[in-house]
């Protein structure tokens, strides 16, 4: 008996799906003021998260006030909400809530976990805390100490990145990098913080990002209930951020807490789909490659977007390959792996391992929460009006035309980056 071609295994592996649960599916949705709102409807989750991402970041501070997106972040955490004198953060951890904030070069982010329960009613006072703050009662004396005791860096697998990204964009004014140092955050005054906050805090930079045990009709209720900026028309946007191009090509060694390697290479705009296509290639081929030469005991091949920039990368956080080895090894892989197209068994490989990241991010709303922010901090694509959702929600594509023309263009010298870590002696 004939056995069943390689393309018919496929297309009944594209199918299965359909016989397990549903994955979970965003709903995104532009709204009439000239905000974002993005549901992942969880029913499910007994934890659910809010992020409310505002595009305006360390960036778009005033010269020689790095901080300012910080300070203004930390402040509306901290700011009061009743005239009791109750602080947002107090109110949301008394519920079982909690409530942070982040601030990147362009933008800052508000991120509530809380009881599924309690979601509708502290999403709602964080938003309309937010959009509505009582900066009047700001008391920079006291809010300055406590930035200023943050670590300058993210902690943990975030930390290489962070590097990687100073390291790449370095400050126009070493002085004021972007969230600011102790000396620059003192110049700071309320004005500088009510000035940004109008400027900046402009409805057509808020995405709200909902998931977890709620639906799209509640979620837009909660936004319609809450959000306290006045509508504003589509040519209404934050002032321009400060963002100046990699410098590139770069290859440093640095103490770190953790061993760790990078290479990747700068992508032209309008790439990404092709580099999620061939990075989920990539992870298989370049790990199986280099692993053989024993250049690297184990490697992740992934897209990374910083400051609206496109980058392709294979990392290891084993111990830092040799330097001059690594990068010859990682760049014949990447040659290797853009080459033939992927064989029906790797498609069915990547739309499995698709499938399976899904279902983890489905268990985890806060995880699938965050992986949606990162998409929304970075900023629409041109004459759209939604986050582009597809790195997180990723469909495999059988087109490999636009992943040659990737390699072809990418993978040079003067657009590669080198990154090693290593904890000093």
């Amino acid at each position: 008996m004939r056995r069943p071609g390689a393309w018919v295994l496929l297309a009944a592996a594209l199918a299965a799906p359909a016989l397990a649960a549903a994955p979970p599916t965003p709903v995104p949705e532009a709204l009439d003021d000239g905000s974002e709102l993005l549901v992942v409807p969880l029913p499910a989750a007994q934890t659910s998260a809010l992020r409310l991402v505002v595009r305006a970041g360390g960036a778009q501070d005033p010269d020689g006030k790095g901080g300012v997106a910080r300070l203004l972040g930390r402040a509306l955490v901290d700011g009061v909400v009743d005239d009791k004198g109750t602080r947002l953060e107090e109110l949301v951890r008394k519920a079982g809530g909690q409530l942070a904030v982040r601030s990147t070069p362009t933008a800052t982010i508000y991120a509530l976990d809380a009881p599924s329960a309690k979601l509708e009613q502290l999403a709602g006072a964080v938003i309309a805390s937010v959009t509505s703050p009582r900066l009047g009662r700001l008391d920079l004396q006291k809010e300055l100490p406590l930035l200023n005791t943050e670590p300058p860096e993210p902690r943990g697998p975030q930390m290489p990145w962070a590097r990687l990204e100073r390291l790449m964009f370095p400050p126009a004014d070493p002085n004021s990098p972007p969230g600011g140092t102790p000396l620059s955050r003192e110049k700071i005054e309320k004005d500088d913080l009510v000035g940004f906050f109008g400027k900046n805090y402009l409805t057509t930079a808020v995405t709200a990002i909902f998931a977890g045990a709620i639906s799209a009709a509640q979620a837009r209720a909660v936004m319609d209930q809450s959000m306290r900026l006045p509508p504003a028309i589509p040519e209404d946007r934050p002032s321009p951020a400060k963002l100046d191009p990699p410098s590139l090509p770069l290859t440093e060694k640095q103490a770190g807490p953790v061993h760790f390697a990078a290479l990747g290479y700068r992508l032209d705009k309008g790439r990404r789909a092709a580099c999620e296509a061939f990075a989920r290639v990539a992870d298989v081929r370049v790990a199986v490659a280099v692993g053989r030469s024993r250049k690297a005991p184990w490697m992740e091949v992934r897209c990374l977007s910083l400051r609206g920039q496109d980058f392709l990368v294979a990392s290891s956080p084993a111990r830092s390959p040799d330097p001059y080895a690594f990068p010859d090894a990682v760049e014949k892989a990447f040659r290797a792996a853009a080459g033939p197209p992927p064989r029906p068994r790797e498609w069915i490989r990547i739309q499995q391992g698709a499938e399976r990241a899904l279902e983890l991010l489905a268990e985890d709303p806060p995880a699938l929460a965050d992986a949606l922010a990162a998409e929304a901090g970075v900023g629409r694509a041109p004459g759209s009006s939604l986050t582009d959702v597809s790195p997180v929600f990723f469909q495999p594509q059988l087109a490999w035309a636009q992943v040659k023309d990737l390699a072809k263009r990418s993978f040079r010298e003067d657009r590669m980056f080198q990154l090693y870590l290593a904890p000093a002696p």
